[in-house]
């Protein structure tokens, strides 16, 4: 009898496994799941068609070849923390994709656990967010940019938040207040730089302008 369970319980995990195979090899995301030892035991179809490689060699610690060597340290290190703490993870890594061009990928894993509460693993899931970095970048260089031009008009200009703390301020603004962007952010800026009788007028101006916005 306890040889039949036996047989009954591997052949129920056998098709359990498929199951899992099948719906990952079909899933939109690259997908790895890693065993209690830190080394990968499967990579799904997406992930192999995007690296190129075969299972064997991505298996084990094979997959950490193809990252970016500048993000190789973070990314192991990253990794075998998350592990150590049996905690959730997320990290941003260039990945070689098959073509030679590294793509940015963004990593999402957690751990696994038997019904036991033994700890199995990780399971993780991986998106290309190329695209999303270039376009975040070109905003970076717009901004940069606009900086640049900002500060070599002649009028002052200055940006704030909603609680009134100055984010930029051109050159030409800090020349005439002879404050940096840090000190402009302390608690006694509006009292350096603007006059008593006039501390009043700029609050009522300043939530005016909030409720204009809102």
């Amino acid at each position: 009898i306890d040889i039949e369970d036996r047989k009954r319980a591997e052949e129920a995990l056998r098709e359990s496994e498929e199951r899992f195979r099948t719906m990952a090899d079909t899933a939109p995301v690259m997908i790895w799941v890693s065993g209690a030892d830190k080394l990968c035991t499967y990579f799904n179809q997406q992930w192999l068609d995007f690296t190129g490689r075969t299972l064997e060699e991505e298996l084990g610690n094979g997959w950490a070849k193809g990252v970016h060597p500048d993000d190789y340290e973070r990314c192991l290190r990253t990794y075998n923390e998350a592990f150590d703490r049996r905690e959730p993870f997320r990290m941003e890594y260039r990945m070689c994709r098959s073509d030679g061009q590294f793509r940015w990928i963004y990593d999402t894993a957690v751990p696994r656990f038997s019904p036991g509460k033994e700890f199995l693993g990780y399971i993780g899931s991986c998106i290309d967010i190329t695209k999303a970095k270039r376009a975040e970048e070109k905003i970076r260089q717009s901004e940069a940019e606009l900086r640049q031009l900002i500060d070599v008009i002649p009028q002052q200009v200055a940006v704030f938040d909603a609680d009134w703390s100055p984010l930029f301020a051109n050159q030409r603004e800090r020349e005439y207040t002879g404050l940096t962007i840090e000190e402009m952010q302390s608690k006694d800026a509006v009292a350096r730089i603007v006059h008593p009788d006039d501390v009043a007028k700029l609050a009522s101006m300043r939530e005016r302008a909030l409720l204009d916005s809102a």
